[in-house]
């Protein structure tokens, strides 16, 4: 792998590195290969850092840095140094991070989009704090007094997303670049997680609300602002959102399509924000403004919700208004909390089938507050629904084939092919001959071990995310709220990773669904902390091959069959008379409707609480 790192300077900062991701592959086949990386020093800041000190380092990996180094950049830090971020996080910047970023990068617009970069500054408000990079992203931050250790540290973060050893080593007790001792040795593991993780190179955080600004984004920002809007009326507060937004501009014209929210499905919900101010007062100022046209609104005739006189508006068809009225100022609905974790999300052509080799870039591990990405089909809102808990968070657990049983596109492919021809002669009883109708070997079961702990570690980056927003975006009481979880797929592994991840912080669970889960015997949670854990999905056992999940060969969750006595809880098959069944259809998120068919004497009953 060859990184090329570019060095750029900024005044009251010491360096920027910048690194780009060329091909991977050279590393499996034993070549070496490169990374690109820049520095740029802030307000006259010096680094003694060579290419040399990151290749000593890296060569372990077989991993090499080319470094160059950027001119001066001048940006006014004050008296007191770089206003510091959370340490125990590595998901946040701090907002004079974000500025100074900002700042650069308006500066050079034409900065590589591929590419990783450090500011090195003088020094940080928090005097104990030389480096921070938020793990898996582009932008890292080092003192000029940093060592080769300290920067080395920063950019296993940031560029190859590690975490530190601790707390499963006892903190200053090994030689490991990821301890905070003087050691910059690297295990086996970390070599793996640096020749073969993906990430996406990103400029923005978990926190920016600039990252919704895009037309991808823009489902994602729906459900922020009306987020920030809810939690605001709640707590007697205002929204705030970035100067200089233009309403002229189609990114601040947001819109999410054929969505649900709440439970309530709405055909479209647009948000329309206006730039002239940084900040909405929403307490007794959000209110339906019927037949009351507006020069912003798609209709201009319509109706729509005003808050704070229009300074932002909600647009939803006229007999959804009341809903989304009564979703915002209704403030019991933040009694408790569901999160739904999807699985791998493919690409696929106009008739469903999944395209070959193009996959979408792993998760980014944050937090969002709706369905942006029509995951979920309105499983989601049916859950709600029954349950009760009218307000969710969603987690993104989509990552490569490659950590999945099939362990590469190709050979998934050809277990889909294979399925399809088996399913086309026996459903129809018409067989080639009877070992087609009883071969199960596209049935991928070896277990991707090193997948499943790929997806469950980086759950536990997204469950970060979520610690950090309770308080802030989320609402949830940890002495009197519990945590219910919907997983999918290969959501299954990184909501184990988030559950891990959330135990330690306190969080009290209550139910564990479970549905289709890809290599669903690698790991497990602690099920005690539980009141209920069901599993939904084949039959592996009784139902005949060409019928059965091929995307997520079905094997019993670890524990499922001998849980504890205060759980609940076990497998449920998809019924015998349930259509329809295959390869795909089996696995597939919306055709677990039948969940709901269940009756309350059935396992697998989804109660609603009390």
């Amino acid at each position: 792998m060859i990184v090329k790192v570019c060095i750029y300077i900024v005044f009251e900062i010491v360096c920027m590195l910048r690194v780009t991701n060329p091909v991977r592959e050279q590393l499996r086949n034993g070549e070496a290969g490169g990374l690109q990386r820049s520095f740029a020093t802030v307000n006259g800041a010096n680094t003694s850092i060579t290419q040399q000190n990151l290749n000593d380092v890296y060569k372990q990996a077989n991993t090499n840095f080319t470094l160059t180094l950027a001119p001066n950049f001048t940006f006014d830090l004050g008296t007191d140094g770089l206003e510091a971020a959370d340490a125990n996080l590595f998901n946040k910047y701090s907002p004079e991070m974000r500025a100074l970023r900002d700042a650069y990068k308006k500066k050079d617009s034409l900065y590589d989009k591929k590419a990783y970069y450090v500011f090195v500054v003088p020094n940080f408000n928090n005097p104990q704090q030389l480096g921070y990079m938020v793990r898996g992203r582009a932008v890292g931050f080092v003192a000029a007094n940093a060592n080769v250790k300290q920067v080395t540290h920063e950019l296993a973060h940031g560029t190859f997303g590690l975490e530190h050893t601790f707390p499963t080593i006892t903190q200053n007790t090994s030689n490991n670049l990821m301890d905070y001792n003087n050691g910059t040795q690297l295990v086996k593991a970390q070599w793996l997680i640096i020749q073969n993780e993906d990430y996406a190179i990103s400029w923005f955080d978990n926190d920016d609300a600039g990252a919704f600004f895009g037309p991808e984004k823009t489902a994602a920002g729906v459900f922020y602002f009306i987020n920030q809007i809810k939690v605001a009326y709640k707590k007697n507060t205002t929204v705030n959102y970035p100067l200089g937004v233009s309403v002229t501009n189609d990114d601040t014209r947001l819109k999410a399509e054929n969505t649900y929210l709440g439970g309530i499905q709405y055909s479209f919900i647009k948000v329309i924000i206006k730039s002239s101010y940084n900040s909405v007062d929403v307490y007794n100022k959000v209110e339906k403004r019927l037949g009351q046209g507006n020069t912003y609104l798609s209709v201009q005739t319509g109706s729509y919700i005003s808050v704070d006189n229009d300074r932002i508006m909600i647009e939803v068809p006229q007999d959804r208004l009341s809903n989304m009225l009564y979703y915002i100022k209704n403030t019991q609905t933040f009694k408790n909390l569901i999160l739904f974790v999807n699985g791998y999300r493919p690409l696929t052509d106009q008739s469903g089938d999944p395209l070959s080799g193009v996959e979408y870039e792993n998760s980014t591990n944050q937090i969002e507050y709706g369905d942006s990405r029509g995951y979920w089909s309105g499983i989601d809102a049916q859950f709600m629904n029954r349950i009760g808990t009218r307000t969710a968070v969603y987690a993104d657990g989509h990552h490569s084939v490659k950590t999945s049983n099939h362990f590469s596109v190709p050979d998934f492919l050809l277990g889909y092919r294979d399925a399809g021809n088996a399913k086309y002669h026996c459903y129809n009883k018409n067989p080639i001959n009877s070992n087609v109708c009883i071969d199960n070997s596209y049935l991928h079961r070896s277990p991707n071990y090193s997948g499943f702990s790929t997806r469950e570690r980086n759950g536990k980056a997204a469950a970060e995310d979520f610690i950090y927003q309770i308080g802030q975006n989320i609402v949830f009481d940890k002495q009197t709220d519990t945590l219910d979880i919907v997983a999918h797929s290969m959501g299954y592994a990184y909501a184990v990773g988030m559950i891990k991840a959330l135990k330690q912080a306190g969080i009290k669970f209550g139910r564990f669904y479970i549905l289709a889960p890809e290599n669903a015997c690698s790991g497990k949670a602690t099920w005690a902390d539980f009141k209920e854990v069901w599993q939904y999905g084949t039959n592996e056992v009784l139902e005949k091959p060409y019928l059965q999940d091929g995307i997520a060969p079905q094997c019993k969750v670890d524990g499922i069959t001998n849980l504890p006595q205060t759980t609940k809880g076990g497998r449920v098959y998809i019924p015998d008379n349930f259509t329809p069944k295959g390869f795909l259809e089996s696995h597939t998120v919306k055709n677990y409707g039948w969940i709901f068919n269940k009756t309350t004497q059935e396992d697998g009953y989804v109660k609603p609480r009390q």
